[in-house]
């Protein structure tokens, strides 16, 4: 692993942690300004450059800044084209509780699944999706604690 693609625009802490890392960072299209939506053909073309071994960076859900995620069928397409290209796919979860609950938890949950499920069919070595969170952008779950210190 030696290339970590972020969406452009992404959050700025996600260059400086990878580059930091030792890791070429690539942005790949993600927002349509002029529309406020999300550019998935844009999305698409440039992530037909990553190559198999690259780490690709979702947010899979709310994403930060734009706050646009792609539907269901369009995860569905990022799924398979990770298994084609032999990615490592990385899912970061954040902010939750800004979306409605259910449509958060379904989005949350399906697009996991699916990239997980897809990778399993992945060409080895790269049968691997990653899930991150935080408990960061929750203070219901960190700020009693942080009282008591």
């Amino acid at each position: 692993m030696k290339r970590v693609w972020v969406s452009n625009p992404s959050w700025p802490n996600h260059k400086s942690v990878f580059t930091s890392a030792g890791l070429e960072v690539r942005e790949y299209a993600y927002y349509d300004a002029a529309n406020h939506a999300l550019d998935f053909d844009g999305l698409l073309a440039s992530l037909n450059e990553a190559q198999a071994g690259d780490v690709v960076l979702f947010h899979g859900c709310c994403h930060n800044p734009t706050g646009i995620d792609p539907t269901l069928d369009q995860w569905q397409q990022l799924a398979q084209l990770s298994v084609e290209k032999g990615w490592l796919t990385a899912v970061r979860f954040r902010l939750p509780g800004l979306r409605p609950p259910v449509w958060k938890k379904m989005l949350k949950g399906y697009a996991l699944l699916l990239l997980y499920i897809k990778s399993c069919w992945s060409p080895a070595p790269t049968r691997k999706t990653l899930a991150c969170t935080t408990s960061a952008s929750a203070p219901a779950l960190w700020s009693p604690r942080i009282k008591r210190l």
